[in-house]
């Protein structure tokens, strides 16, 4: 069974990202890799499967976690490291006006 999490990033990249905002596919795929990161991050760092996750879990202090992890462990610039965080921020936007359950998490 796809959790809401799972549901939400797979809607995010296709109908949103491609549908709605007609961004490219270097974006979609930018973004793709953002969210396959955090899938990493979250099972080598947070011993937390990428089925179990939820949209609850991703606080703010896990968000910068990750992005410590991503500059420290992958070595990326500060210039990547804000292109994944731009990309988590539009994300969380996106489930702010679809999930309005979950408007007070994201």
């Amino acid at each position: 069974m796809i959790n809401r999490f799972s549901k939400s990033v797979q809607s995010f990249l296709t109908t949103y990202i491609i549908g709605e905002c007609n961004y490219s596919m270097n974006t979609k795929a930018s973004y793709s890799t953002t969210f396959h990161l955090l899938l990493e991050f979250m099972n080598k760092e947070k011993n937390i499967r990428p089925n179990k996750i939820e949209i609850e879990i991703i606080t703010k202090e896990v968000i910068v976690q990750f992005l410590d992890w991503l500059e420290t462990n992958r070595n990326v610039s500060i210039q990547t490291r804000n292109q994944r965080l731009a990309c988590i921020k539009s994300f969380y936007k996106y489930v702010q006006s679809n999930e309005p359950d979950l408007f007070d998490t994201c």
